[in-house]
């Protein structure tokens, strides 16, 4: 979502990731869109009222002001000028700016299974997303895995931090079959898979399945 100028902007319903960025005075109320994780970034004296349950990542830069009606256990905000990240019913005195230091570490964000039928085999494939320590798309991280009827594979995230591993020619007797993160390397960030999660809980962050067409 982008709001430039003085535009507003107000939205329900359900989301898994909300994005909105706004480059002026405008507004976007967004506390009624339930949403697992939001990005705001605020560029001039915009304000966004947000309601994550799971992530927020505010960037503020100017007098602008992000508006929490939750308290989401991830919560990374940079703030540069006079700019706010306020929490609904905090008193006025706890409005504060907060910048965080530059991520240090790397996990897995999202395991995503899909399959193709091949006439007498099938195709399985796993997409990859990598989050940095601030739950943001990582470009150019390694990811390596291995498939549980045998056999192992990598890829390296691009710039949306996501990328794909397949396994063609497996039989149609084999009902499924599974794909296990076993490491992912980066030239600046370290590796912690206690971190792995997914979202929308098809996965554990480590490890999925994929069951045959």
């Amino acid at each position: 979502m982008r709001l430039s100028g003085s535009s507003e902007m107000v939205a329900q319903g359900e989301a898994r990731v909300v994005d909105v960025e706004i480059n002026g005075s405008g507004e976007a109320d967004l506390g009624d869109l339930k949403a697992r994780e939001a990005s705001v970034d605020i560029s001039g004296s915009g304000e966004a009222t947000i309601a994550p349950t799971e992530a927020a990542d505010l960037d503020i830069s100017g007098s602008g002001e992000v508006t929490l009606l939750t308290n989401p256990p991830r919560l990374t905000s940079d703030v540069s000028g006079s700019g706010t990240v306020k929490r609904e019913g905090a008193a006025d005195d706890e409005s504060k700016s907060v910048t965080v230091a530059e991520a240090t570490g790397m996990h897995v964000g999202d395991l995503d299974g899909s399959k193709s039928n091949n006439g007498s085999t099938w195709t399985a494939t796993v997409t990859v997303t990598v989050h940095d320590s601030g739950h943001a798309g990582l470009t150019s991280a390694n990811v390596t895995g291995s498939w549980s009827n045998g056999g192992s594979a990598g890829c390296t995230t691009n710039g949306a931090g996501t990328c794909q591993v397949s396994q063609s020619g497996i039989r149609k007797n084999v009902g499924s079959v599974s794909f296990s993160v076993t490491g992912v390397t980066h030239s600046t960030l370290s590796y912690n898979s206690a971190d792995n999660h997914d979202p929308d809980g098809d996965s554990n962050g480590s490890s999925i399945t994929v069951t045959k067409p």
